[in-house]
Formats: C-alpha cells, structure tokens, sequence
C-alpha cells in the first residue's frame, strides 16, 4: 500500500525525469562544445619547439565573448531577431593558455544550445583582461608571450583590444542539426615563431638591458613598433578545425 510520502517521492522522480527529457531533447537546438587548442603544424608535436633557435614557453590570450554568426542566406533575418542574439553568445572574459612550460594545450570554454541553422563565421574579441591580479603576465593586456630567441629571454604583449573573424570555407560544412558537436578554435604557433623568426630579435632588442627583450605598445625598450605587427600574426594564425588531434583532452 502506498504511503503518502512514497507517493510524493514517485511523482518527485516523475517530475525530475520530464525535465531532465526536455532539456536534453531539444530538436531544434544542437549542443556546442568550444576548444580552444594550440598546434604546430610543421612537426605535428606536442611541445613548442624545443631546441630550435626560438623557443616559446608561454603564450595566453584574453577573450571578452565569442559569437555565432548565422548564414543570411540559409536562415532569414526575422528568424534571427526572434532566437535573440544573445542567446547565441558565449561570454567571458576567458583567460586562455595555449603555451605553457612549453606544451601545447587546449581548453574547453564550454558547452552551448545553438539553433539548428547554418552558420557563416565565429568572431571572438581579444581583450585587456583586468580581473586577474595584477602579478599576472595578462593583467591589462589581450595578449602575452614568453620565450627565448638563441637562449635570451623575451616577452611580447599588447593591450588593444582586437577583433578575430574566422568564416567557414562552406556554410554546409557548418549546419547544426541536433547532433552533439565540437569545435576547436586552433592556433598554429608554427607561424607564430615564424613570424617572430623574421623579426630577427637579438641582445641589441633589449634596450633597457635588463636581460629581457620586451616588446610592447608600452614597453621600455623601444620595440613599440613591433607589437602591433606581431598582434596581426597572432590574428592570422587562428583557424577552425573539427578533429581533436592533441591528447590532453580535458573532457
């Protein structure tokens, strides 16, 4: 004979049970899990290069948001209005290691319900990060990086803040349907090095001679210039992938 409370528990797992069947089964969402990862593409390795002339050991970014951009053609304008931009948003601020002790990395943001439709671009804004104390190497900047260069030291960051839009090459072979999916954001250090390669840095780059070439929009050691052209390397290095080719997967 059932009780009263054995009656309450039984609608209490019901009730759990309805729920938990609605939020999962959502047919006209998909759910996302965006990874931001490192690569480099030259050796396919998991460690940032070492014993080249160059070597990175550290390299973060700040993230303000991160947006889905709907493919106009594929999906109409009052549709969009209707879903509510920022339903489609993932916001931060993310702190992002990328680099670090000179393994390459990834991270996962998180997970979001996009509508089902096709997409055109992702666009994320690198932005000066201010809530982390101020002894960290990204505190008030959007970027930082740290390394060496034939065993001298050096570090390169900017403040600006920076907008990166990365579009599909095919609006088709982004078009969510309900299936579960991840996306990796990656960045090819390769061509990080490379770039920073072509700058040619030495002793002489450390105006300051304090045993550190530091390069920055501020720095002291008269590099001002340089930043900016460094920022457009990091800008440019970033691409979309769907294979998860690193094993350090967090999931």
């Amino acid at each position: 004979m059932f009780t009263m409370k054995t009656t309450l528990l039984i609608c209490l797992v019901m009730l759990v049970g309805f729920v938990s069947c609605s939020k999962d089964e959502d047919p006209a969402k998909t759910n996302v899990t965006v990874i931001f990862k490192s690569s480099d593409t030259t050796t396919g390795t998991k460690s940032a290069l070492v014993g080249d002339t160059l070597e990175i050991s550290s390299l973060m970014i700040n993230i303000r948001e991160i947006e889905f951009e709907f493919d106009d053609d594929q999906f109409e304008d009052e549709e969009v209005e209707d879903s509510s931009i920022s339903e489609i948003e993932l916001q931060g601020p993310f702190v992002i290691d990328l680099v670090a002790d000179g393994v390459l990395l990834q991270e996962k943001l998180g997970s979001y319900n996009l509508p089902n439709a096709a997409y055109e671009e992702i666009e994320f804004e690198l932005s000066r990060e201010t809530l982390v104390g101020n002894d960290h190497p990204i505190y008030g900047r959007s970027m930082f990086i740290a390394g060496t260069v034939d065993g001298y030291p050096f570090e390169i960051w900017h403040t600006a803040n920076t907008e990166v839009e990365i579009e599909f090459p095919d609006s088709t072979s982004f078009v969510l349907s309900g299936d579960n999916f991840k996306l990796f954001i990656d960045m090819h250090v390769d061509m990080i090095v490379e770039g920073i390669k072509q700058l040619n840095l030495n002793g002489e780059f450390d105006g300051n001679k304090n045993g550190i070439i530091e390069i920055g929009p501020d720095d002291e050691d008269g590099n001002n210039s340089l930043a900016n052209e460094i920022r457009d390397i990091l800008k440019d290095s970033f691409d979309l992938d769907d294979d998860d080719d690193n094993e350090n997967d967090d999931d």
